[in-house]
Parts: structure tokens; C-alpha cells; sequence
């Protein structure tokens, strides 16, 4: 029961931590169950706002009106076209930051050299349409017949934690109550990029836009208020949603949190919205990308917008991918940001919003403990049934209060810590309560000791319930490793000398199979056989029993010294390998039963092995196991049948590891490629010149064995259907 209560209490302050790993962690699940039950909870069908329309500068517009940024001239016309349609508020995601240049001036720059003394001229000329033909008066016009006949234009621009200054900021906010900004936690920011003090003295309404995703980039949560130099700047969102309900008076509720006042929530004329400590609210999506009516600016310009204007909020930005104005969402990861400032403003106007308020990490505390405190008194006095029931009834109950809270109240809760918690003091108590589980694990070491290796073994142990020796067909990789001329070595020793060189051959024999996650199937007199792929699953298994293979023969070539020093004659191996569907399982008869592999994939690699004595090598791998390893470095030997297959089969052996080849070696690798090829297409003097300019420089049974072939070729011709495939009649 203490260790319950201990357990429940490390969750508790590891699901508070405010840094470090732990954080981090319960931050990303939160946000991944967040993202989940937010989804899950949107409607089938979306439907786009009443009141809310996005005009967007999309690709259609750029192609029509011509790449951004458009003349000044031309966002005019587009304002003057958005009066007509008759829209409500206009809103410009979009920060003017630099005046545009006038005509007249570029003229005057580009022609006055050219014209020399009558530039002044040509200046008195253009004098008298300067003002009207520069494009930031033209649009500062529009902004203010549109304001004058009673529809607002709301400028963004950007709060920054920069130490710069551009443009002329909007105007901050009047708050009702003149209240103390102290300890309120609004963010504090250092500079702004704003726009040109023409338009912003002529739209007179402005908010910023701040992108502020959470850790893994996504944005759930927006600023309505920020600070700079003491005074609190609104967004843009909460300017336009204001400018079309007429609200009047903004306040700020803060509730007392550990003797600080922190903010609760914004009221727009006594209408509240939940924020957190921040001044942030949960983004209220609608649903993915473009739920709201999109209206293109292309269209707004050639007077095609029809009535989806009228009455409405505009709002004006990008979704051209081109623009970048594209952000990561949990609806979503490609939408337009202009829409995640249409989905606060309509937010702000239907006053819907889900709730984080700035004590909701207190109720995560108290679930998190209520639900551990009522496992860690029940469980330790709780059968194997009733730890089921219980954990699992407890985690019902945390996600239908979570569920609920979100569904019913709007109130965002965290589902992990209650999760954690859960998890942790069922696991403490299983395993204290489970202590006998070790039985199981000692059986399955008895059961598979002798086969696999102990770290294979103690990976099965972590998850017995996915081991069976129960028969199953699998592809898997087979190896067999047999002395060469065992019957001389075992007359020239006595039986305990024998016994001791079998000893010291297959104990490091034996390590190596187990290093590379191979199973032992049985040792036979002198011979090995080994497979990989079960009992633990290896999708590698082919490559490991190459990599294994190669090191037996170098531990091989190793030992001889050692063999010499101690009177035993030289030993030498045959190592064959084979890749193939295969039955595998524990198999015999109710009085003796062994975990073997079975099928015509084993016959083959024994064949392989038996084979390596005629082509004078030490290793001969088959053509599935040599398949897709890009590592080694092979050399065709033949194309075979071997006695009981009538499919024929390519063979190889491993040359080396691709990183150990030598330039010597690929180029006497790519003669004998050529002149096998000759071999195959049955060009046998080119065939002989090639295998005897090898012959000469490396002694290899391989260029004996075609130099004989093509002698015996030359002599009886082959018929048409021949494909260079020798017959081996014995095993």
C-alpha cells in the first residue's frame, strides 16, 4: 500500500515537472491525446461560418493579377470592390512594412541621366500627378472611404522579441478598469514590424499576428493580448470580431492562483472568453483545411465574388503554397494561417471556445491523485482478476471524465497523468504481487537454453506470450558446418584426445552462432547445424548467418596454432548456407523432442555444404541467402542441380566484406565474370583465355574445374537449351 501511495506521488510531481525530460514527454502526450480527442469530436460535415469568409490571394490570383506583392494600387481596388460587395469588416493578415515607390519617382531616377538638363522639365510635367498616381495614397484612400462609409479595415502587423522597430504599431488597448498588469503573465514583447504610418493613420484599427505553436510545431493555442513597453496590444482576430459585434468595453477576470492574480478570461461587453495565465485561447477549429467559404482575391477583383461577401467578415490573406503562410494544425498539417484567425474571430463572435484556465493544472492533480490514491489502498488486497478489473475500470473512468469535461463543459484536462498513474501503480503492484512470473521465465530457459542464445533467451522471457514451439513454416536461414576428413583425424587420437578437440572446436563454434542470434539445432559427430529467424523473429537472419559463417572460418584458421601446440592434427571445415521457407518447431516423440527446422530449404544447404569439397571452397551460400546482401562482396560459382532437386540453383561463396575488397580483388572478380559469361554463352576460347590468364596468377579448384568442362564442352557440344546448369549426382 506505501508503495502505492510512494508511486502515486512521483506521477503527481513528475506529470507537474516544468522542465526537463519529464516535461517534455507528458507535453507531447498531451498534445497527441489533445489532437485526438479534438478531431474525433468535430462533425462529419464542417460547416463554413456565417459570418466569416477568407478572401484568399491564391494561385488563380497570382496568375491573373501577377506575382506578389501586388501594387498598392491594386489592393486598393481590391478594398473598393469588398465595399461593394458589401462586407462588413475588412481584416489584412498581411503587414505593410515599406513604402511602395511612386511612379513618378522611378521615372524621374531611370530617365533623368538619359535626359540630362530637361529632367527639370520633366519633373514640372509629372508634378501634378504624383499624388495621385502614388500607390500607398491610392491605397490609403481606399482605406478611408471605406472607413468613412462605415466599413473597418484592420491592419495586422507583428510583436516581436526583437529589439527592432518598423512602421507605426496599432493603437493598444483601452481595458475597462484601468487594471494592474502585474502578475498577469501576458507575454512581454520587445519590438514590432508594423505598418507604413500612412495606412495605419488611415485604417486606424490594427492587431497583431504571432505564431505561437507549441513544442512539436502545431498550433493549438493564439494570443488574443500581448504586452509592450506597459501597454496591452490586441490581436488581430479579437480587433475584427470586435469591430463587427460593437463591443464597447474590454475587461480582463482574473482569479486569485497562490495569492497572484492571474487572467481567466477576456470580456468583450460582459461576454467571456476563457484563456489561459497567458492571455492564449484553444483555437476553436471548425474542421481541416478551407472550411470556411473561400472567396479568391482574382475573383474580388474582377467584381465575380457574387453575394458570399455581403454581410460578412473579410479576411485577407494567403493560401499559396508559394507564400508560406502555412502552418502545422491538429486539424491539419498544411493550413493557411489567414484561417486560423478566421476560426478565433468566429470563435470570438459565437463565444465558443474550449477552456484551459489558468488553475486547470489543479484538477489534473486532484484526478491524478483521487484515481492513485484508490488503487494503491485497493489493489494490494485484490485478487489477479480484480487487478484487471480494477485498472481497467479506472481507466474507463479517466477517459469518460476527460471525455466528458471536453464534450459537456468545453474544459480542456489532461488524460495522461490520470493514465500514468494508473500504469504506474498497476505495474508496481504486479509486480509485487506477481513475484511467481519467474517460473514461467525459468521454463522458457529450459525450454529454449540449449538452442538459442541467453540474450535471445532473455528477450523471449520479456515476452513469452509471443514464443511457441509449436510447428510453424517461416523463412528462415539454415547453416551447416561439417570437418573435413573427420574419419583420418578420429584414427590418428585417442577418445579422450577426440572428445577434447570436438570440445575446443565447438565451444567457440557455438558462441560465434550465438553472437549473431542463431539457434542451435543439433551437433552431429563433427557437424553443426544451426538456423536464424526463430524462435525470435530476424529479419537480418540471412545477413547474421553470413557474418557468422565468415568469422567461424576466421576462428578456424585461428585455432591451428593452438591444435599444433597440442599434438591434434589440422582441422578444416565446409560450411554451407541456405535461405528458404522452412518447418520449424519443437519436434520427435513423447520420449525425446528437439526445437528443429525441417524441409527441402534444409536439404539444400546440407547439399551446399557437401559441395564446398568439389568447388574447393570453405563456404557456398545459396541463391535466396545471397540475395539483396549488398555488404559482401560474392563470386558465382556455378549454376547447379544437386541429387534430389530438379529446379536448378544458383551458388555462391562470400570473397569478403564489400569494405575489406581490394582493387586486386574486384579486378580479378571481374575477369572471372567475363570469362564465366564467355562460359554461359558458350564462347569457349574467349571462356579459356580468360580462365587461364586467372589460373596463372592465383590457384583456385574453380578455374581447374571450367578449364576441364571446357574441354569436355569442346569435345560434346551442348544442345540449344543448355544454360551453363551442371548436375551434381551425389550428395
Amino acid at each position: 500500500m506505501a508503495g502505492g501511495v510512494v508511486i502515486t506521488l512521483l506521477v503527481v510531481l513528475l506529470h507537474q515537472a516544468d522542465s526537463g525530460v519529464a516535461r517534455a514527454v507528458r507535453d507531447r502526450l498531451d498534445w497527441l491525446v489533445y489532437d485526438l480527442r479534438f478531431n474525433q469530436s468535430l462533425p462529419d460535415t464542417p460547416v463554413p461560418h456565417p459570418d466569416v469568409v477568407v478572401v484568399d490571394i491564391d494561385e488563380a490570383s497570382l496568375a491573373s493579377e501577377g506575382h506578389w506583392p501586388w501594387p498598392r494600387s491594386r489592393l486598393a481596388d481590391l478594398v473598393d470592390r469588398l465595399v461593394e460587395a458589401g462586407v462588413v469588416v475588412i481584416g489584412f493578415d498581411i503587414v505593410f512594412a515599406e513604402a511602395e515607390e511612386n511612379p513618378t519617382a522611378r521615372v524621374l531616377r531611370d530617365a533623368g541621366p538619359l535626359i540630362g538638363p530637361r529632367a527639370s522639365e520633366l519633373n514640372a510635367l509629372l508634378a501634378p500627378v504624383v499624388d495621385e498616381i502614388d500607390g500607398d495614397r491610392r491605397f490609403a484612400r481606399s482605406i478611408t472611404a471605406a472607413r468613412e462609409a462605415g466599413i473597418d479595415v484592420v491592419l495586422g502587423y507583428a510583436l516581436t522579441h526583437e529589439e527592432s522597430r518598423a512602421g507605426q504599431v496599432g493603437p493598444p488597448l483601452e481595458l475597462f478598469g484601468s487594471p494592474s498588469l502585474d502578475g498577469l503573465g501576458l507575454p512581454v514583447m520587445s519590438g514590432y514590424t508594423a505598418n507604413i504610418p500612412l495606412l495605419q493613420e488611415a485604417a486606424e484599427h490594427a492587431g497583431f499576428f504571432v505564431s505561437t505553436p507549441d513544442g512539436d510545431g502545431v498550433n493549438r493555442r493564439y494570443p488574443l493580448l500581448l504586452t509592450y513597453e506597459g501597454a496591452v496590444y490586441p490581436s488581430l482576430a479579437l480587433v475584427v470580431a470586435r469591430r463587427f459585434l460593437f463591443v464597447e468595453e474590454i475587461a480582463l477576470l482574473t482569479t486569485p492562483i497562490a495569492g497572484v492574480e492571474a487572467l481567466e478570461a477576456v470580456s468583450l461587453d460582459g461576454a467571456l472568453l476563457p484563456t489561459d495565465g497567458g492571455g492564449h485561447v484553444m483555437i476553436p477549429y471548425r474542421g481541416p483545411s478551407h472550411t470556411f467559404d473561400y472567396v479568391s482575391a482574382g475573383a474580388v477583383l474582377r467584381g465575380e465574388a457574387g453575394a458570399a461577401l455581403e454581410g460578412r467578415v473579410a479576411l485577407i490573406g494567403t493560401g499559396a503554397v508559394g507564400l508560406v503562410d502555412i502552418r502545422a494544425t491538429p486539424v491539419s498539417r498544411v493550413f493557411p494561417g489567414v484561417e486560423i484567425h478566421a476560426s478565433v474571430t468566429a470563435g470570438i463572435i459565437d463565444g465558443q471556445f474550449p477552456s484551459k484556465p489558468p488553475w486547470a493544472d489543479g484538477v489534473d492533480i486532484v484526478l491524478t491523485f483521487g484515481l492513485g490514491l484508490l488503487l494503491a489502498l485497493l489493489l494490494p488486497f485484490s485478487g489477479a482478476l480484480l487487478y484487471v478489473l480494477a485498472s481497467s475500470v479506472a481507466a474507463v473512468a479517466a477517459v469518460w471524465i476527460n471525455i466528458w469535461l471536453w464534450v459537456d463543459q468545453a474544459f480542456v484536462t489532461s488524460l495522461v497523468g490520470p493514465l500514468m498513474v494508473i500504469a504506474a501503480v498497476t505495474t508496481f503492484n504486479l509486480v509485487h504481487g506477481f513475484f511467481t512470473e519467474t517460473l514461467q521465465k525459468r521454463q522458457l530457459k529450459s525450454m529454449f537454453g540449449q538452442y538459442v542464445p541467453p540474450q535471445l533467451v532473455d528477450e523471449m522471457s520479456r515476452n513469452p506470450k509471443g514464443i511457441s514451439d509449436d510447428g510453424e513454416r517461416l523463412e528462415l536461414t539454415v547453416l551447416f558446418c561439417d570437418i573435413r576428413g573427420f574419419t583420418t583425424i578420429s584414427e590418428q587420437l585417442t577418445a579422450t584426445e577426440l572428445k577434447d578437440l570436438l570440445n575446443r572446436f565447438f565451444t567457440p563454434m557455438t558462441e560465434i552462432i550465438f553472437d549473431h542470434r542463431g539457434t542451435i539445432d543439433k551437433y552431429v559427430g563433427d557437424m553443426i547445424m544451426a538456423f536464424w529467424g526463430a524462435p525470435l523473429e530476424d529479419p537480418d537472419h540471412a545477413r547474421n548467418a553470413i557474418d557468422a559463417a565468415l568469422i567461424m572460418l576466421e576462428k578456424t584458421a585461428e585455432m591451428q596454432q593452438e591444435l599444433q601446440l597440442l599434438g591434434y592434427p589440422e582441422v578444416n571445415v565446409g560450411i554451407g548456407l541456405n535461405t528458404g521457407p522452412m518447418n520449424v518447431g519443437n519436434m520427435g516423440s513423447q520420449f525425446r523432442r528437439s526445437y528443429t527446422v525441417l524441409g527441402d530449404s534444409v536439404n539444400l544447404g546440407s547439399r551446399l555444404e557437401g559441395l564446398t569439397k568439389y568447388y574447393g571452397v570453405k563456404l557456398i551460400v545459396g541463391e535466396q541467402t545471397h540475395a539483396g546482401q549488398e555488404a559482401f562482396l560474392f563470386r558465382q560459382l556455378d549454376r547447379v542441380k544437386v541429387k534430389g532437386k530438379k529446379e536448378p540453383t544458383r551458388i555462391y561463396t562470400p570473397v569478403c566484406r564489400l569494405a575489406e575488397a581490394t582493387s586486386e580483388v574486384r579486378a580479378e572478380l571481374a575477369v572471372y565474370e567475363k570469362a564465366r559469361r564467355a562460359y554461359i554463352e558458350k564462347r569457349w576460347d574467349d571462356a579459356e583465355t580468360g580462365f587461364r590468364e586467372l589460373q596463372a596468377d592465383s590457384e583456385q579448384v574453380i578455374y581447374d574445374i571450367y578449364l576441364e568442362r571446357l574441354a569436355h564442352l569442346r569435345a560434346e557440344p551442348p544442345g540449344s537449351d543448355w544454360g551453363g546448369v551442371f548436375v551434381h549426382t551425389s550428395k
